[in-house]
């Protein structure tokens, strides 16, 4: 894999971001990079989030599987459960709808 100048700048800015979050933050993402074994299941933690059904930490997105067909889609991988990775609820949900359209 080559490295090249846009790769450097682009984990140059993503250091920087790092290094100005809040402390608490920080360490936080820290300990969970430390708990996962690949980028990919670190990804779906922090951006997914655990199951608001039975709180299993095993759930995944639209970039996991794609027939799910919705980026907003997440689902528990432990009971089966398909919720709104945004705002937690039942899918489908229009939390996204209502969020962005206020300012219509």
């Amino acid at each position: 894999m080559e490295y090249d100048r846009e790769d450097a700048e682009r984990n140059q800015d993503a250091l920087w971001s790092f290094a100005n979050l809040p402390v608490d933050i920080q360490e936080a993402l820290s300990k969970k990079m430390a708990e996962v074994s690949s980028l990919e299941e670190f990804i779906s933690s922090v951006m997914v989030g655990d199951c608001p059904k039975c709180g299993s930490e095993k759930t995944c997105d639209e970039d996991d599987l794609k027939e799910l067909g919705d980026i907003l889609k997440g689902i528990c991988l432990a009971c089966g459960h398909i919720f709104c990775v945004d705002c937690g609820g039942e899918y489908p949900c229009t939390c996204w709808e209502e969020k962005y359209s206020e300012g219509d």
